[in-house]
C-alpha cells in the first residue's frame, strides 16, 4: 500500500485504502471519508478517530494532489462517480472505445 506523508503527518493505512478503493472502483467509503470527499469539514471532523483527527491537513493534501478532480469536492461528484463504478469504469469506457471499428 502506498503511503503519503505531509510534514510529521500520513494518511493513515484504512483511510489510504478507503480512497484507493473508491478512486479506482467507486466503492463507498466510510462516513470521515466521505465527508472529506464532498468537502464537508465540520463532518469530517466530527466523524474522524481521535487517531486520525491530526492527519487531516495529510489527508486533505492527498486528495487535492492525488485524486482525480471529478470523483471529489461536492456531494454530486462523490454521487457521480460512485454510480460510474470510479476508475474502472472509465477504463472500461476507453478500452470499449478503442475496440470500436
Amino acid at each position: 500500500m502506498k503511503t503519503y506523508v505531509y510534514e510529521q503527518y500520513a494518511v493513515p493505512t484504512d483511510v489510504m485504502s478507503a480512497l484507493t478503493n473508491y478512486v479506482e472502483q467507486g466503492i463507498v467509503p466510510g462516513g470521515f471519508v466521505r465527508a472529506v470527499l464532498v468537502n464537508d469539514l465540520f463532518g469530517a471532523v466530527g466523524l474522524a478517530h481521535a487517531l486520525t483527527l491530526p492527519h487531516i491537513p495529510a489527508i486533505v493534501r492527498y486528495v487535492f494532489n492525488h485524486l482525480p478532480e471529478p470523483c471529489w469536492g461536492n456531494k454530486a461528484k462523490y454521487d457521480s462517480w460512485i454510480a460510474h463504478s470510479g476508475l474502472s469504469c472509465i477504463k472500461r469506457e476507453a478500452a470499449n472505445e478503442e475496440a470500436a471499428p
